[in-house]
C-alpha cells in the first residue's frame, strides 16, 4: 500500500498543467479571466478595447495580448478604464512571475498611478504603451511604493501627467529596472517629468528621454537618499533641465548623452540627431515624434556593452537587434564590437530605416496626443500612407 500511495503522489504533479485562458472567448473581461486563473496560467487577450481596471490578485500569471511583438496587436489591445481608476493595480505582493505584456494602457486616472499602481509589488511589464494617463498626485503613468521593484522593458511612456511628481513614473522605496524604454512628452507639475525617485535605487538602461517637462528634472529627479544608476541613455530636450538632485548622492550616469553635460565615464553632450524629434506635426511630445537615430548620430556605437541592465537583452524598443555595428562610425563605447548605441533604439546600419514615426508601435490610431498649455488634447489622427497600421 505504501508503494502505491507514493506512486500516486509522484504522478499527481505531472497531471496538472497550466491553463490558457482566452479573452473574450472564455471570459468576457480580463478581470473575469484573472478571477478564474491560478498560478502558472496564461491569459491571452484578443484585440479590442477593454474598459476596465484590472488587478492580478497576487497571482503568478502571464497576461498578454495575442502577440506582444506585433505593433499592430499592441495598438489594438487596449486597457482603458475611462478615467475611473488606474488601468492596472498590483497591491497583493505580485512578483516578477506576474507578467503583463503587449498592451496599450490609456485613459487611466487616479490619485496615484494613473496607468499602473504598484504597492509592495514587483511585476514584470514588457512591450506596453502607457499613453494619456493621469494622476492627481503622483505617477501619471506608473506609481511604485512600499518596496515595489518592477521590471519594465521595451515600453513607451508618452503624454502622461501628474499634478505633483513623476509625470511618467514615480518610485519610492524600491529598485525598479527600466530598460529599452522611451519617455516622451510626459508632464509633472512638480519634479521629474520622466522619472521621480524617492529613497530608491532604480537602474535605468538604454532609455530615451525627450520633451518631458516639470518644475525641475524634466527627465529625472533624484531625491532623498536615492541611488540612481543611469547607463547608455539619451536625455535631450527635456525642460527645464535633464536631471535634478536633492539630498541624495549624485546619480551614477555613464555612457549617456545628456544635454548640458554630466560627469561620468563615456558621457557626451551632443545633439543626438533624432530622425524627426518633433514629428510631422512639428510639435514636440506628440505621438508622431521619431526619436530613432539618424545615420550621423553621435549616439551610435557609443554606449557600454557591459551595462548590467543589458543582461539577457537582445533587442531594442523596435524589437530589432540590440547590438549592431555601424562600420561608418568609429566605436567610442565600451566593449568589443558590435558596440551598443545610446538610447532606446539601435541604429540598424545594414538594413532599411524603420518607419519614421512611433507608428512602429502602432499607437497613432489611438488619436494624436497634443500637449497644449499643459492640457492633454486627443484629436483624431490618420496613419501616413505606407506606415505600419
Amino acid at each position: 500500500m505504501r508503494r502505491v500511495i507514493a506512486f500516486c503522489i509522484a504522478l499527481a504533479p505531472a497531471s496538472a498543467s497550466a491553463a490558457v485562458i482566452n479573452v473574450p472567448a472564455d471570459h468576457a473581461t480580463i478581470q473575469a479571466a484573472i478571477n478564474a486563473s491560478v498560478n502558472g496560467d496564461e491569459i491571452i487577450v484578443a484585440p479590442g478595447t477593454y474598459n476596465e481596471s484590472i488587478n492580478p490578485q497576487g497571482k503568478a500569471i502571464t497576461i498578454r495580448s495575442a502577440d506582444p511583438t506585433d505593433p499592430a496587436v499592441v495598438q489594438a489591445t487596449i486597457i482603458d478604464p475611462l478615467g475611473v481608476n488606474a488601468g492596472v493595480i498590483c497591491v497583493s505582493g505580485e512578483t516578477a512571475n506576474t507578467v503583463f505584456s503587449g498592451f496599450t494602457i490609456t485613459g487611466g486616472s487616479a490619485l496615484t498611478g494613473g496607468g499602473m499602481a504598484n504597492v509592495s509589488s514587483s511585476p514584470t511589464v514588457r512591450r506596453c504603451v502607457f499613453v494619456g494617463n493621469s494622476a492627481s498626485n503622483l505617477g501619471g503613468g506608473m506609481y511604485n511604493t512600499g518596496g515595489s521593484s518592477p521590471t519594465i522593458e521595451h515600453c513607451i511612456f508618452i503624454g502622461n501627467t501628474s499634478t505633483s511628481h513623476g509625470g511618467a513614473i514615480y518610485v519610492a522605496s524600491g529598485s525598479p529596472k527600466v530598460t529599452n524604454c522611451a519617455f516622451i512628452g510626459n508632464i509633472a507639475g512638480g519634479q521629474g517629468g520622466g522619472l521621480y525617485v524617492h529613497v530608491s535605487s532604480p537602474s535605468v538602461t538604454n532609455c530615451t528621454f525627450t520633451a518631458n517637462t516639470a518644475t525641475g528634472g524634466g527627465a529625472l529627479s533624484n531625491n532623498n537618499s536615492s541611488n540612481t544608476t543611469v547607463t547608455n541613455c539619451t536625455l535631450w530636450g527635456d525642460a527645464p533641465s535633464e536631471i535634478t538632485n536633492f539630498n541624495s548622492p549624485v546619480p551614477v550616469v555613464t555612457y549617456c548623452n545628456v544635454q548640458g553635460g554630466s560627469a561620468g565615464a563615456g558621457n557626451i553632450n551632443a545633439n543626438p540627431l533624432f530622425v524627426d524629434a518633433d514629428g510631422s506635426d512639428n510639435v514636440f511630445g506628440t505621438l508622431d515624434d521619431n526619436v530613432r537615430l539618424s545615420a550621423s548620430s553621435p549616439c551610435i556605437d557609443a554606449a557600454n556593452n557591459g551595462a548590467p541592465g543589458l543582461v539577457g537583452i537582445t533587442t531594442d524598443l523596435d524589437i530589432l537587434p540590440r547590438f549592431v555595428d555601424d562600420p561608418a562610425v568609429a566605436d567610442t563605447g565600451a566593449g568589443s564590437a558590435p558596440i551598443v548605441d545610446m538610447g532606446a533604439y539601435e541604429f540598424q546600419a545594414s538594413g532599411p530605416a524603420p518607419v519614421p514615426t512611433l507608428n512602429q508601435w502602432g499607437i497613432l490610431a489611438l488619436g494624436l496626443l497634443v500637449l497644449t498649455s499643459g492640457t492633454l488634447v486627443i484629436r483624431q489622427a490618420s496613419v501616413p500612407s505606407g506606415a505600419a497600421a
